[in-house]
């Protein structure tokens, strides 16, 4: 008979605790000293609503998101709960205390009344237990700020790594130090594995680095090469993650060095680019498919040499004698009148086109998302050629072929043709602009998705070149 009432009690707890956990958070009655109290004899956290009668989205909170189950169980069982009301009672001082001047406001503090997170504004259930989720972290290492000392201080235990990477925002510079100790001493288990979990870490670790840094690039590098070595491939998905993640850094990095001046920093990140490439087997796209999606880290180094003299206008005369075969050579690559016959329009596709807005946009946009770094510098290197040079009928002449060529392996590129056009009819090529806006006006008409207003503009520039207006 003891043992079957003793059995019903246990049953009898455990289905209030049930429906405790149902009826969403459990808010105690008590007082703001209690609930510290409580807080500090439990080692738990305390869960402050900061309300007021008044405010609508507090009564929504209240009825919505604070009664549902998933809410009560995760905060019933981390948190001390309470609520108080910011115009009545003690809650007039604790708002005052804590700065609340909009409502609601959620404080999370230990016993100690020290605050480690506040939100303010109403919020779904998933992103209220997504704003929460990490406050046992911050309690396990004293709060953010001790995170930080700790840090600075020389802690790199990975778990503490990651738990400290998780807290800060996207632009924190903290973030980038984090990331370079991570990769020095992450396993190299670790940074070879193909599981999802590491690949995602290792990925977004890589992408937090915006400057080279030697033995983190090189230890990946080397343990990179091992595991090419040994298995002769790689995965897609560990190219995709780890792979290219490593070359879309360094493109930036030989980018930023460009830009910066950094002759010795971009000469080391292309011997590295060279190494790696090297290392895994890893291909360059070809200097005429160079593209912001895939970057300079697939360029040639002649690419990005010349494309760093002509960026700070250094050594005219080398760069002018080794500009010209280089130019030319590319175009022998894929001559001007194949990229013509790619880009012919017959009248079948040009009627289905015209039916078809879908099929239009899948041709014509094909031109816009590729090579848009190659035109780009095609354009760079042609304009400098011209500023630099004589004005005799050879530099007039490898203005309009260059510029040419460029247009045929974009005809879509407006901001080109634009900035072409006062070029070409300057250097006396005048039958060429007019060619060229003759060719993207034809192009922009098969497809209704693009600017009319461009079209209409480069027909009033056609206009105004054949009145030579311009």
């Amino acid at each position: 008979m003891k043992s079957t009432k003793i059995f019903a009690v246990i049953i009898l707890l455990l289905v209030n605790a049930n429906l405790l956990f149902a009826q969403g958070i459990n808010f105690e009655n008590l007082s703001f000293q209690q609930a510290k109290d409580k807080a500090k004899s439990e080692k738990k956290l305390i869960f402050i609503d900061v309300y007021t009668e008044w405010c609508g989205p507090c009564k929504m909170m209240s009825s919505e998101i604070f009664t549902d189950a998933q809410v009560g169980k995760y905060f019933n069982s981390s948190f001390i709960n309470l609520k108080i009301d910011a115009e009545k009672g003690e809650g007039i001082e604790v708002a005052k205390e804590y700065q609340v001047n909009a409502f609601p406001t959620m404080l999370i503090m230990d016993s100690e009344g020290k605050v480690y997170k506040t939100l303010v504004g109403s919020r779904s259930v998933q992103r209220l237990l997504d704003d929460t989720k990490d406050v046992p972290i911050l309690l396990k290492y004293g709060g953010i700020d001790k995170m930080k000392e700790q840090f600075l201080a020389g802690k790199n235990e990975t778990e503490f790594l990651l738990d400290l990477n998780n807290q800060l925002t996207a632009r924190d510079p903290l973030k980038e130090k984090i990331a370079v100790q991570y990769l020095l001493s992450a396993d190299k288990q670790d940074l070879v594995s193909e599981d999802e979990d590491l690949l995602k870490l290792n990925n977004s670790m890589i992408n937090q680095l915006s400057q080279f840094y030697p033995n983190v690039y090189n230890r990946l590098l080397g343990f990179i090469s091992e595991k090419y070595k040994a298995t002769g491939k790689f995965s897609n998905a560990y190219s995709m993650m780890v792979i290219f993640s490593i070359e879309a850094s360094m493109g930036k990095i030989i980018e930023r060095n460009i830009q910066s001046n950094n002759l010795n920093g971009l000469n080391e990140a292309i011997q590295y680019k060279n190494s790696f490439k090297a290392a895994t087997n890893g291909k360059l796209d070809g200097d005429l498919n160079i593209s912001s999606g895939r970057n300079l880290f697939f360029a040639s180094d002649k690419f990005i040499k010349y494309k760093f003299l002509q960026v700070h206008d250094v050594e005219r005369k080398d760069f002018r004698n080794k500009i010209i075969p280089y130019i030319d050579s590319l175009t022998q690559v894929v001559s001007m009148d194949s990229l013509k016959r790619r880009n012919v329009i017959t009248e079948s596709m040009a009627e289905r086109m015209q039916k078809n807005h879908l099929l239009a946009e899948n041709v014509l946009t094909r031109y816009t998302r590729k090579n848009d770094l190659t035109v780009e510098q095609l354009f760079n290197w042609t304009r400098y050629f011209w500023k630099i040079s004589d004005n005799s009928k050879e530099t007039k002449n490898k203005v309009g072929q260059w510029l040419s060529y460029a247009f045929q392996l974009n005809p879509l590129n407006a901001n080109l043709v634009r900035r072409s056009i006062p070029i070409l009819l300057k250097t006396d090529n005048k039958d060429i602009a007019v060619q060229m806006l003759k060719d993207c006006i034809t192009f922009y008409n098969y497809s209704n998705t693009f600017n009319k207003a461009q079209i209409s503009d480069f027909n009033i520039l056609l206009e105004e070149i054949n009145l030579n207006k311009i």
